[in-house]
């Protein structure tokens, strides 16, 4: 796992699965931040964003709805 700046993504997973993570995200409420860590971990398992790698991250965490809609809203606050 890496912490980058990055100014288009909160995360992502390279092909040989290293999880980068934007350090914005770390002033997030901790519910955004589960989201994106838990995004990122489920596209160790599933690399695109199917309808299989959906229902991972649903498992991995079932509240994501809600944090991603979050980080919609509130997301552009975070970059100071």
């Amino acid at each position: 796992m890496t912490i980058k700046d990055q100014q288009q993504r909160w995360g992502s997973c390279t092909a040989n699965q290293q999880v980068l993570l934007n350090w914005h995200i770390f002033l997030a409420p901790m519910q955004a931040i589960d989201y994106v860590i838990a995004h990122e971990l489920a596209h160790l398992t599933v690399m695109d964003h199917s309808e299989a790698f959906w229902d991972t991250l649903s498992m991995l965490y079932p509240e994501y709805v809600a944090s991603k809609e979050w980080l919609r809203i509130h997301g552009r606050q975070l970059y100071i």
